[in-house]
């Protein structure tokens, strides 16, 4: 959480945006990859994921419920914790939830059901093809297209609006925040 209030504190005047998503291979057992982003909008992020243990899940509507109520469930966390640690006007317009559904595929039935829950939590769901927080871009399951940076703790300032990829710099074990970074 220090990491985040530091990354905050240097340019407090900024603009801000939280971003989580949760994301799973489509076999089982599997484990659930939960990613925040904080994002100094046009001017770098800061990226950390963790991986749960495997489990098991019968059906691929419960598999998605449980990726979006994973990520519904650290968002929860981290608003609290940064309100106590940065106060109210950080960050708590427009926080977004990224999940890995969208209007192509099986994952359309789910549309309604997802994005409602994920609103009446108050936080703003995005779905594919605009969900980049979904965390299988930031672990390594697609080609990285730029050279990577091996800086563990490195933020690298972009000019446009959006984040790039990011790669994982370090092994994660299960429950244990990794550090990513932009390049």
């Amino acid at each position: 959480m220090e990491e985040i209030a530091s990354f905050v504190r240097k340019e407090p005047k900024r603009l801000y945006k939280i971003i989580i998503g949760t994301d799973s291979e489509a076999s089982s057992p599997v484990s659930l990859v939960t990613a925040i982003t904080i994002w100094r909008v046009g001017n770098g992020a800061i990226h950390f994921w963790t991986k749960s243990e495997e489990r098991k899940f019968p059906t691929l509507r419960d598999r998605i419920w449980q990726e979006a109520i994973s990520s519904i469930t650290l968002a929860q966390e981290m608003r609290s914790r940064l309100q106590q640690t940065l106060g109210d006007e950080f960050f708590w317009d427009g926080n977004e939830i990224h999940v890995d559904i969208g209007e192509n595929g099986p994952t359309r039935d789910l549309i309604d059901s997802v994005v409602g829950m994920i609103k009446g939590y108050n936080f703003q769901p995005v779905i594919k093809p605009a969900a980049f927080g979904a965390p299988r871009a930031w672990c390594g399951t697609l080609p990285m297209p730029h050279r990577p940076v091996r800086s563990e703790r490195t933020i690298v300032t972009t000019t446009d609006s959006s984040p790039d990829l990011v790669r994982h710099t370090g092994e994660v074990s299960p429950s244990t925040w990794a550090p990513v970074i932009y390049w």
